[in-house]
């Protein structure tokens, strides 16, 4: 199969994603996708970093209740000021990005539900970095800014 068609199947289905992440949000929540191309570059090189088990984490939290992970998720955002809008990493090839407005308690949980438990966020000015993996017994997250 060419490259040119392996891009276009995934381009296709890719879309279809988009539109369930839109659909599984509150109404008002999505403002855009960003495209490729549209984060730092330095973005990129601190996630790889985080994912080296030689990277302690800042933070750590053992729950199982998406609520408990939802609050803690929304008050690291605070404390480090990833404030609205944010952008939260959606692990798509062709839209990595989705720029949400977070305004009312709970908005982390609907994020989860849409993205899955590992989350990555990033502040409007693309300066500080929030990102959060769900390990085997535990939250993990790490922060990082330009």
């Amino acid at each position: 199969m060419s490259e040119a068609l392996q891009q276009k199947i995934l381009l296709a289905k890719e879309k279809k994603e988009k539109e369930r992440i839109l659909q599984s949000l509150p109404s008002g929540m999505v403002e855009e996708f960003l495209l490729p191309g549209e984060a730092p570059e330095w973005v990129a090189d601190r996630f790889a970093k985080f994912t080296s088990t030689a990277t302690p984490p800042h933070y750590s939290i053992t729950t199982d209740y998406r609520g408990e992970l939802g609050s803690w998720i929304e008050s690291l955002a605070r404390k480090h000021d990833i404030s609205n809008p944010m952008l939260a990493g959606t692990g798509l090839r062709n839209f990595p990005w989705v720029k949400c407005r977070c305004t009312s308690p709970g908005w982390a949980e609907f994020l989860i539900s849409a993205l899955g438990r590992d989350l990555s966020l990033l502040s409007s000015d693309k300066r500080r970095l929030l990102v959060v993996f769900e390990e085997e017994y535990e939250y993990i997250a790490f922060m990082a800014t330009e």
